[in-house]
C-alpha cells in the first residue's frame, strides 16, 4: 500500500494487520509497520503474514493526528516484488565474462545486484554483464524494485563455477601392422567427453577403447584429447605415430600337380564339371558339361515357349546375359536369386526369359526359340534356330494370342543394343555431314522366322546369313546367303536383298534430337 501522513517522533503511529479469532476469542495481530513522518509524502509500506499465520483479515491504523491517507492497497500470496534469474552462464563455465538476464513478477523500476562477497548491493539492469571474473565458485544475488520502491526481501540467487584449467589426456596402446587398438583416460574429475582424430581428419567424439583396422600402407598418427564440462580442451592431445608396411608382393601360385582336387570334393579337377565349388554328386541337370553348382542361369533342359523363354548355348568366346528386372535365376538345389543389375557369364546352355539382353561382342552363341504358339509337346510345334555373334541385342517375341491360330508363325526379334559410349561421335557430329563410324552391329545365321531390328530398318528372313550394321548416317544390311526382306522406317514398300548384295538406308541416327515446340491454346 501507499501511505501519506503520521507525525514525527510518535512511535505509536503504526498500521497493524490482523486476522479474526474463533468465536469467543480475541483477534490476533500478525504484523505492524510504522507510519511515515508528517510531510514525507507518499511512501510504500508492506505488511506480511508470518509463517503459520492463517490470513490477514483487516488492517488498523493507529495515529496521533488525523493526517493519514492510504492508497493503492495490493494483496499477494508472495512478498512484492518477486525476482527470478531468467538466464546465466552454464555451470561450470570457462568464460571470464558472463551475462545475466533478470525478471520480476510485477513491473519493476530497476534491480539491485550483489556479486560474491560485495559489501552491499548495487543497481543493475535487467540484462547485466560481469567481466574479468576469476576461477572458482561465484554467487550472484539480485532483487527487483517495484513501482512503489519496495525491494524484494528474498533476492534470487544464481551460483556457478569458472574452470579455466584444461584437462590432461593419457594414451596407451601399440599399433600392429594394418590394425591398431588404443585405450585412453583423463585424471580430470569433471570430464565431459573424449575426441579422437586419425591422420589429417577432424576431431570427433569417441570412447575408449578404439580399434582401427584395414589401414593403408604408409605413415599414420592417432590423436586423442579430453574435454571437460566447462568446455576446456586439452591443448596437447596424446598421440601415437606408426607406419604400416606395404603388403608383400603376390607370389605366383605353383603349378597344380597332376591329379589336383582344388575344391576337395573327391573328384579330380581334370574330370570335375565344377572344379572350384565342391559337388561330389557332379549333378548336371541340363548335361551341358557345367555342373549345376557352377551354373548362374536357369538350366537349359526345357523347351522354349513363345513369348516366355528361349534357349541359349555358348559356342565360343565370351557371352554375357542380363535378365529382365526381377527375373529369377537359379540352378537346381540353389536358392532363387534376382538379377537387378549387371551381366552374368553364359556357361554351357541355359534358359533365359524373353526380354533378356545378350552381349556377344566377343563370342558366339546358339539361340533356339519357339516358332508358333503350340505346346512344346505337340508334334506340330516348330523350333527356330540362330547362330549369333559380334553384337549386343535384346530377345523379343510375342506370346500366342487367343484369337489367332496357335500354329501361326511367331517371329523372334533381335533388337540391336548400343554399347555404352559407342554413339558419342554421332552426337558430336554436326549436320549436314554426320559421322560414318560403326555404332553397333549383329551377324546372324538363322533358320526360322527371325527379324533384326536396327535404327533405320527391320530385316526379316526365314533362312539366311546376314549382318546388320547401324552407323551414324544410316543402316547397312549385307546378305551372304539366302535373302532378306528389308523394311525401311521411312517407306512402306519392303526391299528384298539377295545373297552377295548389300543395301544402305540413309538416316541420321543417334544424334541429339531437338524437342518439338509445345503449342498452348
Amino acid at each position: 500500500m501507499r501511505v501519506s501522513g503520521g507525525y514525527a517522533g510518535q512511535t505509536n503511529d503504526v498500521i497493524t494487520a490482523w486476522y479474526r479469532g474463533p468465536p469467543g476469542q480475541d483477534d490476533t495481530e500478525v504484523d505492524r509497520v510504522p507510519l511515515p513522518e508528517n510531510g514525507a509524502g507518499w511512501q510504500p509500506r508492506t505488511v506480511l503474514a508470518p509463517a503459520g499465520a492463517r490470513t490477514i483479515d483487516y488492517l488498523r491504523a493507529e495515529n496521533t493526528y488525523e493526517l493519514l491517507d492510504i492508497d493503492d492497497v495490493a494483496i499477494s500470496t508472495v512478498p512484492q516484488p518477486d525476482t527470478t534469474v531468467s538466464s546465466g552462464p552454464q555451470d561450470p563455465s570457462n568464460l571470464r565474462s558472463v551475462s545475466f538476464g533478470f525478471a520480476a513478477n510485477q513491473p519493476a523500476t530497476g534491480f539491485v545486484c550483489r556479486l560474491d562477497a560485495a559489501a552491499s548491493p548495487s543497481p543493475c539492469r535487467a540484462s547485466t554483464t560481469y567481466s574479468g571474473l576469476g576461477e572458482g565458485r561465484h554467487t550472484l544475488e539480485v532483487a527487483a524494485t517495484d513501482v512503489y520502491g519496495v525491494i524484494d526481501a528474498t533476492p534470487a540467487r544464481y551460483a556457478w563455477s569458472i574452470d579455466l584449467t584444461p584437462p590432461e589426456t593419457s594414451l596407451a596402446g601399440t599399433p600392429a601392422g594394418a590394425g591398431a587398438g588404443f585405450a585412453f583416460a583423463s585424471p580430470d574429475s569433471d570430464l565431459a567427453r573424449f575426441e579422437c582424430m586419425l591422420d589429417i581428419s577432424s576431431f570427433a567424439t569417441c570412447q575408449s577403447p578404439v580399434s582401427l583396422g584395414d589401414l593403408a600402407a604408409g605413415p599414420h598418427t592417432f590423436a586423442v584429447r579430453a574435454v571437460d564440462r566447462a568446455g576446456n580442451v586439452d591443448p596437447t592431445p596424446a598421440t601415437r605415430s606408426w607406419t604400416v608396411p606395404p603388403a608383400p608382393l603376390p607370389v605366383a601360385p605353383a603349378p597344380l600337380p597332376e591329379g589336383r582336387d582344388r575344391d576337395q570334393d573327391g573328384v579330380l579337377d581334370a574330370s570335375d564339371d565344377c572344379p572350384d565349388i565342391a559337388n561330389r554328386d557332379q549333378a548336371d541337370i541340363d548335361r551341358d558339361g557345367i555342373g549345376d553348382a557352377c551354373e548362374h542361369l536357369a538350366p537349359g533342359n526345357v523347351a522354349p515357349v513363345a513369348g516366355v523363354n528361349a534357349i541359349v548355348r555358348l559356342l565360343s568366346g565370351e557371352v554375357y546375359v542380363k535378365l529382365p528386372a526381377r527375373a529369377p535365376f537359379a540352378s537346381p538345389g540353389r536358392p532363387a536369386l534376382f538379377q537387378e543389375q549387371g551381366f552374368v557369364a553364359l556357361k554351357g546352355v541355359a534358359s533365359v526369359p524373353v526380354g533378356s539382353l545378350i552381349d556377344a561382342r566377343n563370342g558366339t552363341l546358339g539361340l533356339q526359340a519357339a516358332g508358333n504358339g503350340l505346346p512344346p509337346t505337340s508334334p506340330r510345334a516348330r523350333r527356330e534356330q540362330a547362330t549369333l555373334r559380334a553384337g549386343m541385342f535384346q530377345i523379343r517375341q510375342a506370346k500366342a494370342r487367343a484369337k489367332v491360330r496357335r500354329s501361326a508363325s511367331i517371329p523372334t526379334d533381335l533388337a540391336l543394343l548400343t554399347p555404352a559410349g559407342a554413339d558419342t561421335a554421332c552426337r558430336q557430329a554436326t549436320a549436314p555431314h554426320p559421322a560414318k563410324g560403326i555404332v553397333r552391329s549383329l551377324s546372324a545365321t538363322v533358320k526360322g522366322a527371325f527379324r533384326a531390328i536396327a535404327g533405320a530398318s527391320i530385316a526379316s528372313t526365314h533362312n539366311a546369313t546376314f549382318t546388320t550394321t547401324d552407323r551414324c548416317d544410316g543402316t547397312l544390311t549385307q546378305v551372304g546367303r539366302g535373302s532378306v526382306s528389308l523394311q525401311s522406317t521411312h517407306r512402306r514398300t519392303p526391299v528384298t536383298i539377295k545373297a552377295g548384295r548389300a543395301y544402305f538406308i540413309k538416316a541420321r541416327l543417334f544424334a541429339a534430337r531437338k524437342r518439338r515446340p509445345v503449342h498452348h491454346r
